[in-house]
């Protein structure tokens, strides 16, 4: 995994705040924080200059985060099943 060394930060809105929390449920983002990560990350990606097909990328970055986010619930409870003698 790659260390994260940089942090941004800004504000938002009560309003924005809001809408971001409604995106975050809809890609299935577990925080605001990977919502805008990925939003930004997809900017960098994708240049202004060449842009891309919104719609499969983003059912594509729902899929990844949703996979992601079973992963986490599959090592959750391979933990929490008892180990065989």
């Amino acid at each position: 995994m790659i260390r994260k060394e940089r942090m941004i930060s800004f504000r938002l809105t009560h309003q924005e705040y809001e809408r971001m929390q409604t995106l975050r449920d809809a890609y299935g983002a577990r925080t605001v924080s990977d919502l805008a990560r990925l939003a930004v990350h997809s900017l960098v990606t994708y240049p202004a200059s060449q842009p891309p097909d919104l719609n499969v990328l983003d059912r594509l970055r729902v899929i990844e985060v949703r996979v992601s986010n079973l992963n986490a619930e599959l090592d959750r409870l391979r933990d929490a099943l008892p180990v065989k003698p």
